[in-house]
């Protein structure tokens, strides 16, 4: 665990911790009909303080099955919203990634826009590849 994932190879979703509170310089997040990727100009995805098995700029993609929703913090509740909406409004401000949870369903928590509105993207993740951007 020592040596980087290769770019574009699928990295072991049990190796991935329960949380993981991802270092990085997120330039933006986009939602696909079977995945979210994390595309990000600078950063460390240390899964523990020895082991960082992906860095630099890349883009991080999380390959789902089923729906992706998207919801927004509103108090206690947490409201899904139009997949269109998210892509128009929320999506393109989304600034900081702050949380990656694994579970059923995964959970990715960042904030967006001048609000820092807090925003969750919940899917069923079945692999996690890591692309490198070449210098």
């Amino acid at each position: 665990m020592n040596e980087p994932t290769a770019s574009g190879e699928t990295f072991a979703l049990e190796w991935f911790p329960k949380q993981l509170f991802p270092d990085i310089e997120l330039e933006r997040v986009e939602i696909a009909d079977t995945a979210i990727r994390v595309i990000c100009r600078d950063g460390d995805w240390s899964l523990q303080s020895d082991i960082t098995p992906f860095w630099g700029p890349g883009t991080m993609v999380f390959h789902t099955q089923g729906e992706i929703e998207v919801r927004i913090q509103e108090g206690e509740s947490w409201p899904l919203v139009a997949r269109e909406l998210a892509e128009d409004k929320l999506l393109p401000h989304f600034h900081t990634l702050e949380l990656i949870e694994r579970g059923e369903p995964w959970r990715l928590r960042g904030r967006a826009g001048e609000q820092h509105a807090v925003v969750e993207l919940r899917a069923d993740i079945t692999a996690i590849s890591w692309h490198a951007d070449e210098a």
